[in-house]
């Protein structure tokens, strides 16, 4: 609880934190996006060599049998690739991959605050277990990080309960609520 209120009474440990979040953002989309490349080029491959082999079947230079068993190596490597393709594309265009902006940190872990200190013990207890990931101790047996993931499948299931009607009905802003999740480490 200190540690929350540490993180919003100062901005500058705040900024460092979304800093973090956004740098860690974009430095794991630029191995998708090479992996993208890759399979791209490997499509246009398999499509190339697919139309090979079609052009030598009309020639007649090709046997039926073994036509029929390239043209069905190469039609399921193309769904293959068509799927992996499919899945780094999602995977790239999803919200996630978007830059986490300041105010919307800030108001989450206001919300998220807010909460806890108003939560009968239980609940907290309850709410604490659900958004901590992880918490790491250095060698003293002091709490050196805790990571705090907020996402909406967890928001849900306290939208009706007495706490998130006294928090304002939901612990996500209504314009972070485009996200599928936020990680957070202070």
């Amino acid at each position: 609880m200190n540690r929350l209120a540490r993180v919003l009474s100062e901005d500058r440990i705040l900024k460092a934190i979304v800093d973090k979040i956004n740098h860690r953002l974009s430095t794991r989309t630029i191995p998708l996006q090479s992996e993208l490349e890759h399979i791209r080029s490997q499509l246009e491959q398999a499509v190339s060599r697919k139309q090979k082999y079609l052009d030598l079947f009309e020639l007649g230079n090709v046997d039926k049998s073994f036509f029929t068993g390239r043209m069905q190596e190469i039609q399921d490597d193309l769904i293959k690739f068509q799927a992996e393709r499919s899945k780094l594309e999602l995977e790239l265009t999803e919200d996630n991959s978007s830059p986490v902006v300041f105010e919307q940190v800030r108001e989450l872990i206001y919300g998220f605050h807010q909460v806890l200190t108003t939560a009968p013990f239980e609940q907290r207890k309850t709410l604490l277990h659900l958004f901590i990931k992880r918490i790491t101790m250095d060698t003293n047996k002091k709490i050196e990080t805790i990571e705090l993931i907020f996402d909406e499948n967890v928001d849900s299931s306290f939208s009706n309960s007495p706490v998130a009607v006294a928090a304002g009905d939901s612990l996500w802003p209504k314009h972070v609520r485009r996200r599928d999740k936020i990680e957070i480490c202070i």
